[in-house]
């Protein structure tokens, strides 16, 4: 059934709009649009009710549904049991204080026949009974989205604890791999590891492994490169100082090479290069001591 609307504004402007309905007609939707000038009211901020007196005096009174620009009320028995044309205002309050009663007009037509005669009493009851089935099929259609709705959201709630599960023991794995059970990393156990046998303080303990392992590659290459059968050959220059040491191997080939520079007798730079290594420079030294491995007798 279609609901019938008004358009009523907060400003009077001397022509009351008018609800038509036939006699006996209940449980029909009338509706209100209520303006501002121009601007549509929100009737959700308001509290509504309908207010009308029929012409022999019977009062009539009905709740108002708002939902945002508009207000909605059934028609009773009382408003329509009579053809009639009487006057009624829609009663809009906030915070228990009137803010306007909007004048309307109820028109109630004569029915064609009287609500006790037969065919009243047949149309009524198929009305009655047609309301009746219509209710129970809008509430087995309500019934049966509800349902698909919890079904959807049941499975929703599945997808969403399996991923949680799913997560939740990968990340079980991942801390196994980084600290297996019970054995937690210790914060000040790390912090000490990144302290180097020189007490070089590095910044991770990535860097403090790899840096210490090469500076034991390069010793064990060192030592390496000062075995038996190598043997070594000193230049001096022409103040009787050691300018240069050639380090040989057994096959005459050069695998390290010491040059020295001097200012009066202290040394200020030495340049050392070694086979398959950079070369390296050390100034400003008043001594330097390196190893001489004569040949195996």
């Amino acid at each position: 059934m279609n609901t019938q609307f008004i358009k009523i504004d907060m400003t009077p402007s001397g022509i009351n709009p008018t609800f038509h309905i036939s006699q006996y007609d209940v449980g029909r939707v009338l509706g209100f649009m209520v303006y501002n000038g121009s601007e549509v009211v929100d009737l959700d901020m308001y509290t509504c009710k309908v207010e009308a007196e029929r012409t022999d005096g019977t009062g009539i009174t009905a709740n108002v549904t708002t939902n945002d620009n508009i207000g909605t009320f059934s028609v009773t028995a009382t408003m329509s049991n009579k053809a009639d044309k009487y006057r009624g205002q829609l009663v809009i309050t906030k915070s228990g204080q009137r803010i306007a009663s909007l004048p309307f007009i109820m028109d109630v037509c004569k029915a064609g026949m009287d609500e006790n005669s037969s065919a009243v009493i047949e149309d009524a009851s198929l009305y009655q009974q047609f309301t009746a089935e219509t209710n129970i099929k809008l509430s087995q259609e309500t019934t049966a989205r509800q349902n698909a709705d919890t079904t959807l959201q049941n499975n929703i709630n599945a997808e969403k604890t399996a991923r949680q599960n799913a997560d939740n023991g990968l990340q079980t794995q991942i801390n196994q791999i980084i600290a297996p059970t019970g054995e937690a990393p210790n914060p000040a156990e790390i912090t000490d590891a990144r302290i180097g046998y020189d007490n070089t303080v590095y910044t991770s303990l990535g860097l403090a492994i790899r840096g210490q392992v090469g500076d034991i590659h390069k010793l064990m290459k060192l030592e390496a490169e000062n075995v038996p059968d190598t043997t070594q050959t000193l230049v001096y220059d022409s103040d009787g100082n050691i300018s240069t040491v050639y380090h040989k191997n057994s096959s005459n080939v050069a695998i390290r090479t010491d040059v020295f520079t001097f200012t009066d007798t202290s040394i200020t730079e030495v340049r050392t290069l070694s086979s398959g290594e950079s070369l390296t420079i050390v100034t400003n030294l008043s001594t330097y001591a390196t190893t001489v491995t004569f040949a195996a007798a």
